[in-house]
């Protein structure tokens, strides 16, 4: 493979993400709205948050090592969201699961599983929030798995 070929093969990922990109257009050749992204992974970088790109060709490392060592960064884990962003869509699930109650689909039973289910979810989540660490995002992670099966179970069975 000659230079050019190298250079048509490495534009081909900007050209593809530009597409997907609001106003930006891959015919001028104007990458510019790719700068924030640069300068963001040059600041994780700097923070020692993200190894740069030359050590982790060098020692072979990969995503799935350095998120299990707990040594690449997300962007939630960064600024401090994934705690609230929890919580707030564990709260949200409170009102929604009481809709099929309302519009007299299901039972109280379900009216009462539901609410027991849903708080048992944002106590997990306000958990997750407060204490940030693998174990309890792992339990998180599991309850939210959990919940809508036992949800639609519950529906179900108490359906009228």
């Amino acid at each position: 493979m000659d230079d050019e070929d190298e250079r048509q093969v490495a534009s081909l990922v900007p050209e593809r993400y530009a597409v997907l990109m609001p106003g930006a257009n891959w015919e001028t050749g104007d990458f510019s709205y790719l700068k924030p992204y640069y300068v963001r992974a040059l600041d994780l970088q700097k923070a020692k948050a993200q190894v740069d790109f030359g050590t982790e060709t060098t020692n072979k490392l990969t995503y799935q090592a350095q998120f299990g060592k707990q040594s690449a960064a997300a962007i939630g884990m960064i600024q401090g969201l994934t705690g609230r962003q929890s919580v707030l869509w564990a709260a949200s699930l409170l009102p929604f699961s009481q809709l099929p109650y309302l519009f007299s689909l299901t039972g109280v039973a379900y009216a009462i599983g539901a609410l027991v289910l849903g708080i048992g979810q944002l106590a997990i989540a306000f958990r997750f929030a407060r204490h940030r660490s693998i174990a309890n995002a792992r339990t998180l992670f599991l309850a939210s798995i959990i919940y809508l099966p036992l949800l639609w179970a519950l529906m179900v069975v108490t359906r009228k």
